[in-house]
């Protein structure tokens, strides 16, 4: 009776020691201050910003005094320090689960709570998937989302646009250039992420409405651009080396852009040899500002996986109407769309979006380019190309380019 009472009282002290070391970790002394940093974080470039985050109950600390800062997250983890760090009031764990793998997990209120603000998304077969690891691509998302930014205010095509916004807003400002953004996020620079975005004042002014390509645009807000190319040329990239760029036209706007690194001077030196003034519509990935990969429709046509980063970039010009440089002409246009007849009669017809950008091809002193246009400039027999570059299911062209070389 004696062993077994000692050994409860063991367990006891044990169980109470424990408690109180997580308290003494995660509490706030009565001063307002916080709690010396745990010992594994001390002293590190993790320290101020999980200091931040204990203090305002975001996220714990281990029992034996580490913050294990090297370990990984998972999304429901995340869900929940999202929850906390931005005050949203928490969702009943008890309505209809947005997805289908979260009802009576533990983390099953904060996910909620979080997809019903808009701050974070499951997966196309309606799961969440709450013990996978989250990415820094994925981080960089959700707090995005967490500052108020829409998809459609971003532009570009995921993950490079979220990844530039979270750039330009510093969220990622710490974050080593040797971490893999598709790799799994660690508990130390998740923690810096969220400090960074929520709680340190260093952000600018958020737009009040959508960029649309028609203005003059911070590239560095963009994943993915679609325009013409007018000129290839030699450009100083952002560490003064001497890289492949493009002069493109993007809306109304003309824009010379240089190589990012050495797989985007690559994309530019292999395209150089094949580009010609055919009407020709270029998608542009870009990173940090600068060109690391570029497409064609026809190239995303045969290989979608290669071009992964693109999410709808398809040509509607009727292939078996075209002359030798792709164009064809229109036999008839109004404001729904263009129909179209070949020489033999056979007739076809592509609907017209309802905001489209038009480009015309043009000879100056025999040189050929590219200017900004007007769709009334498209009338019977307008040579014409026609392109869909928008995410929405219907095929509607929405870019047009026009050949008006003599």
């Amino acid at each position: 009776m004696k062993k077994l009472l000692a050994i409860v009282l063991c367990l006891i002290m044990v169980l109470m020691s424990i408690s109180f070391a997580f308290a003494d970790e995660t509490a706030a002394d009565a001063d307002g201050g916080s709690q010396p940093p745990l010992k594994d974080v001390a002293g590190t470039q993790y320290e101020e910003a999980v200091a931040k985050l204990i203090a305002e109950n975001v996220v714990n600390g281990y029992p034996d005094g580490t913050f294990r800062p090297h370990n990984k997250v998972t999304r429901a983890e995340v869900a929940k320090m999202i929850v906390l760090a931005t005050g949203e009031k928490q969702t009943a764990a008890g309505e209809t689960p947005v997805f289908t793998d979260i009802k009576g997990h533990w983390a099953e209120s904060y996910v909620q709570t979080a997809a019903n603000a808009g701050i974070l998304n499951g997966y196309p077969d309606k799961t969440f998937r709450p013990e996978q690891t989250v990415t820094y691509y994925e981080m960089a998302k959700i707090l995005v989302a967490a500052k108020g930014y829409t998809e459609d205010q971003l532009g570009g095509t995921w993950p490079d646009n979220y990844m530039n916004k979270a750039a330009e807003l510093k969220i990622t400002a710490d974050l080593p250039e040797t971490e893999d953004p598709a790799g799994s996020a660690l508990r130390g620079e998740t923690a810096r992420m969220i400090y960074n975005a929520l709680y340190k004042a260093q952000q600018p002014e958020e737009p009040e409405k959508p960029i649309t390509p028609d203005e003059k645009l911070n590239l560095e807000n963009y994943g993915c651009l679609y325009g013409v190319i007018n000129e290839f040329c030699g450009v100083s990239n952002k560490d003064e080396n001497s890289v492949n760029g493009v002069d493109f036209l993007l809306g109304k706007n003309y824009y010379t852009i240089p190589a990012y690194d050495n797989a985007g001077n690559s994309a530019l030196e292999a395209l150089k040899g094949t580009a010609e003034p055919d009407g020709t519509l270029y998608a542009l990935r870009l990173r940090k500002g600068e060109i690391s990969n570029v497409a064609t429709a026809e190239q995303v046509a045969a290989d979608p996986d290669a071009y992964s980063w693109v999410k709808t970039f398809v040509e509607l010009t009727p292939a078996n109407m075209t002359d030798v440089n792709g164009f064809v002409k229109v036999y008839e246009a109004d404001a729904a769309g263009f129909l179209f007849k070949s020489e033999a009669g056979v007739s076809a017809s592509v609907d017209l979006a309802e905001k489209a950008v038009v480009y015309k091809l043009v000879e100056n002193d025999g040189e050929f380019e590219y200017e900004p246009a007007k769709l009334s400039d498209v009338r019977k027999n307008t040579k014409v190309r026609l392109y869909d570059v928008t995410k929405d299911k219907n095929e509607e062209a929405n870019v047009i380019i026009i050949d008006d070389r003599d």
